[in-house]
């Protein structure tokens, strides 16, 4: 099996050609090598980007289903963003790698309401 065979199969996500290629090349897999071959540090670091790819993207972990002038967005499995966020973190941090979104919270004041 190769890497991006690999890779593409984890998770229920069609992923653009482009998007594999760019995550793959940042983490220096070769998309037509034999997985085997491949450290599994990358591996589940390039896993854990897709699983931030996905979170962030337009669709989320939902897929929009249409039947006549319907539509509705259906859950893709049973994790929300923050669930997904959280898996990738979790291999993130075991790999040392900085995780995402880790930062706090806060309010700016612009103007004041009297």
């Amino acid at each position: 099996m190769t890497v991006k065979d690999y890779l593409g199969g984890l998770f229920d996500y069609s992923f653009k050609p482009s998007t594999l290629a760019s995550i793959m090349e940042a983490r220096g897999l070769d998309g037509d090598g034999e997985k085997q071959l491949a450290e599994i540090r990358n591996l589940e670091l390039a896993r854990a980007d897709l699983l931030i790819f996905i979170s962030t993207s337009s669709h989320g972990a939902s897929k929009k289903v249409q039947r006549g002038n319907r539509s509705a967005s259906l859950s893709n499995g049973s994790y929300s963003r923050l669930d997904l966020r959280a898996i990738a973190n979790s291999i993130y941090k075991k790999w040392d790698e900085p995780i995402v979104g880790g930062g706090s919270v806060y309010f700016k004041k612009i103007f004041d309401i009297q």
